[in-house]
């Protein structure tokens, strides 16, 4: 965290004019300042009060109260520290000015170094999500949309990361299902083309990713085939999709379209969707070694 009155002090050639006697009347009088609000150190500095907050938003990002609650703790340190090294300074007080410096000045650039390598961390992960995406565009022959892009993003790098802590542990007839979907072996050939190395279990998780969180959608020939894995097991979407149908056909004299396969689809993946996180929570299994 960076020293409020140490920063005024040290790039206070930076600020104009104006800003420049707000810095000065809060280096001065930090205990005023503290007591006061912006109309207030207006009033006192002879500038606007929109200066007093845009210099307060210049050194600290919560603005003019967070600076004031930052200087009450600075206080208690001696305000000479704050002032530049003196030749008629002793040697006790140049060694203090110099440590506070040399603390303020490693803080900063820690926080700097710090920052740059989130930054450089996320790139190579967005980068390395980028490929996987687009690997899997390649076998599947589609173009996800940027909405796709971002849910498809999100659960892979969930997946990932969650795979080298707990495994899962897909139940038996869930496999079943995806198993009579053809077009489950894309993913495995998505899955070798970018070395993922994912277990079969993890797959099956993807797979229901694609489907149920709409992936997938407006690609006919993948929405028709989980539609059919689906139906050719009865399973309880399925079902659940043609008692509605039933019901809806006996109160409003409505046939619903159960031979159409992409209305079906969607029926049966919103049914998955309400379903999905209930049934994940019961597939975690065992710790990778």
């Amino acid at each position: 965290m960076k020293n409020i009155l140490f920063t005024l002090s040290n790039d206070f050639e930076k600020f104009s004019r104006s800003e420049q006697k707000v810095a000065r009347f809060m280096i001065d009088y930090p205990r005023e300042v503290i007591q006061m609000n912006a109309e207030e150190i207006s009033d006192r500095t002879q500038v606007s009060p929109a200066t007093v907050v845009r210099l307060a938003k210049k050194i600290c990002k919560s603005g003019l109260p967070g600076l004031k609650i930052q200087v009450a703790s600075e206080i208690k340190v001696d305000d000479s520290l704050y002032t530049e090294v003196n030749p008629s300074d002793d040697l006790d007080v140049m060694k203090h000015k110099l440590e506070f410096r040399i603390s303020h000045a490693i803080g900063q650039t820690n926080q700097i170094l710090l920052k740059n390598d989130v930054k450089k961390a996320t790139d190579i992960v967005e980068q390395a999500l980028d490929e996987y995406i687009a690997n899997f565009e390649e076998i599947y022959g589609i173009s996800l949309d940027p909405i796709q892009r971002k849910k498809f993003a999100y659960w892979l790098a969930i997946t990932l990361e969650r795979s080298q802590i707990t495994l899962l542990n897909i139940k038996s007839a869930k496999k079943q299902i995806i198993n009579n979907d053809p077009n489950f072996d894309l993913m495995w050939q998505w899955n070798k083309k970018g070395e993922l190395t994912l277990n079969q279990d993890e797959l099956y998780f993807l797979y229901q990713v694609i489907y149920v969180f709409g992936i997938i959608d407006g690609n006919p020939n993948y929405e028709n085939s989980y539609a059919l894995a689906h139906q050719k097991n009865q399973t309880h979407a399925y079902q659940a999709v043609m008692n509605l149908a039933l019901v809806i056909k006996k109160t409003f004299n409505f046939q619903l379209g159960t031979t159409d396969l992409e209305l079906m689809f969607n029926f049966i993946a919103f049914h998955e969707r309400s379903t999905f996180f209930m049934e994940i929570l019961t597939c975690f299994s065992t710790v990778p070694t």
